[in-house]
Parts: C-alpha cells; structure tokens; sequence
C-alpha cells in the first residue's frame, strides 16, 4: 500500500512564505519616495514612526518631511532652475528625499526584523 505524498503546508514554509511577503511589502513602501518622483517621501519614515513609536523615528520622520517641504519651497520660489547653485540644491534635495527615505527605511526596517539582537 503506497501512501499519498503530504502537501499541506508546514510552518517553516508558512514563515518562509511570511517573511517573503514582508520583504516584498518593505520594497514597496521604499519604493514610494522613487514613484512619486519624490513628492511622498516622507511616507516611509511615517510608517517607521508609527510602527515603532520612538522618539529617534519621529525625529527621521520630521527631518524627511522639512527636506520634502525646503524642496517644495524652493522648487515654487524658482523659476530657472536649470543649471548653478539652485539646481545642485534642487538635486541635493531631491536625493536625500528620495533615495535617503528609501535606504533609512529598509536599513532600520530590516534592523527591526532581525530581532533583539539587531536593535540597540
């Protein structure tokens, strides 16, 4: 009598398939500043700061959101920002917002992932 192979899930794939399923939803919340060429890049450090509830990811999330609001400030007071000092500040601004936002995301997000011995 041959018995049927066991295809019901086990928990090391259910938490394999879990911890898939979170990796995918931190690349998508970091992808955010990217695909809304910066104008939500402060979402990620939000959804840090209520996530954790501290101090030092509250602070991230106010620092993003004055980068966001000196970028959106400079970029209404200027009319030629095609070369010079404004377009350097324009791009130094737009990085730190975009790809600043993304990468303290994932770095402290994936920190938070690794457990106790991770977090300081």
């Amino acid at each position: 009598m041959s018995s049927a192979p066991d295809y019901r899930p086990t928990a090391m794939g259910v938490a394999h398939r879990t911890s898939a399923l979170r990796w995918a939803a931190r690349i998508l919340v970091a992808l955010v500043p990217i695909a809304t060429l910066g104008l939500l890049s402060w979402v990620p450090s939000l959804v840090l700061a209520v996530q954790r509830r501290r101090r030092a990811e509250w602070t991230a999330f106010l620092s993003f959101g004055l980068v966001w609001l000196l970028w959106i400030a400079d970029l209404s007071i200027s009319h030629d920002i095609g070369s010079g000092v404004r377009f350097a500040l324009n791009v130094l601004l737009m990085a730190a917002g975009m790809g600043g936002a993304a990468m303290h995301y994932l770095l402290i997000s994936s920190r938070q992932a690794s457990g106790p011995s991770g977090t300081h």
